[in-house]
């Protein structure tokens, strides 16, 4: 132990409280989907919903997007604007403006999503 009073924490402990932190993610998360996005939600059970919230956080760690509120708008987005996965390039060429801060990136993302939604009304993102 330190002297200094600091606790260490076993790397097993961590990779535990890893594993929990990514448990409540993942609770959170259903319920935030069930809430918000009822049609989309019906008829898939815990498991579809978890496999989903798995394959969005594969993406999200591929271009970087990793805070949890950042994922759960990824989410949003893919179901609000059904966007294409794999990503179109015009979605990739956003995701990976490492210049940007994540946030930045997924504000510019529902930017573009959003416009074109507006400006081609029912076409495939």
């Amino acid at each position: 132990m330190s002297t200094h009073g600091h606790m260490i924490i076993k790397a097993e402990q961590m990779e535990q409280f890893s594993t929990y932190m990514l448990e409540v993610f993942i609770k959170k998360t259903i319920v935030f989907l069930i809430g918000n996005f009822k049609e989309w939600a019906e008829g898939k059970d815990e498991t579809a919903l978890r496999h989903y919230i798995r394959s969005i956080m594969d993406l999200g760690k591929k271009y970087h997007v990793t805070k949890q509120i950042n994922l759960q708008k990824l989410m949003h987005y893919h179901i609000e604007y059904k966007f294409d996965l794999p990503l179109h390039s015009d979605v990739v060429k956003i995701l990976t403006q490492n210049k940007n801060s994540e946030s930045l990136r997924i504000e510019n993302l529902h930017r573009y999503l959003k416009s074109k939604v507006e400006v081609n009304s029912g076409t495939e993102l």
